[in-house]
């Protein structure tokens, strides 16, 4: 059924909402590998299932704002504008998969540290046409290197943590994962019966020491 609606004459706002439902699927894991294979085989014909891949997600900041009682969201001509800049920005460097409202997904394969560095200055680039063209801004994350496909999954997970700090991260490039580190610290054990001996002979000054030297 992909296949045949994916080959069929179908408008660009029918095709954006397929990319975008193939994308969404293939992230949550709502349908066997081999299906999501198979519509990505025919919806996104330039990637590779198997190859090593990074997944850049760019968030709009502002898609939601709130000024008191008020609630309002981004009209859908901004974000597809938004989309559009990417899409032209990226269209020699990565794929874009649209997502939802306020994400857009790029997949980048091949290139190495050279297209991480192209990756860079395009996004930059593209940045700059948001700011100035729409008065919107964007903030994009991209994720460690997968070996396939198959670990979408897992790169979403890696971009959403990061965009967690998205409102500390600066702007004009796009952010790497890097996982927090639980740092096990190794503490001196605490010597309660030395405590307790010198309270009882009412030496404050080792009980101070003992203190410190567990505690600090």
């Amino acid at each position: 059924q992909w296949e045949e609606s994916a080959t069929q004459t179908v408008s660009q706002s029918e095709l954006r909402a397929m990319r975008a439902s193939a994308a969404r699927r293939a992230i949550v894991g709502e349908i066997p590998q081999i299906e999501i294979r198979k519509s990505f085989s025919s919806l996104y014909p330039t990637l590779c299932w198997d190859a090593p891949f990074r997944l850049i997600t760019v968030a709009i900041d502002n898609y939601e704002l709130r000024e008191g009682n008020a609630h309002q969201r981004l009209s859908q001509s901004v974000i597809l504008e938004i989309e559009s800049i990417l899409e032209e920005v990226f269209a020699d460097l990565a794929v874009i998969c649209p997502l939802q409202a306020d994400r857009a997904l790029l997949i980048l394969q091949g290139g190495g540290m050279r297209a991480i560095d192209q990756l860079q200055a395009a996004y930059a680039r593209a940045e700059e046409y948001v700011k100035r063209y729409l008065s919107n801004s964007i903030t994009a994350v991209i994720s460690n290197e997968h070996e396939s496909l198959t670990a979408l999954p897992q790169a979403h997970l890696e971009n959403e943590e990061t965009l967690s700090y998205r409102y500390i991260l600066d702007h004009g490039r796009v952010h790497s994962y890097h996982p927090v580190e639980q740092k096990v610290e190794l503490r001196s054990p605490v010597d309660f019966p030395a405590i307790e001996e010198a309270l009882h002979i009412r030496n404050h000054l080792q009980v101070v020491e003992l203190c410190e030297a567990a505690f600090s």
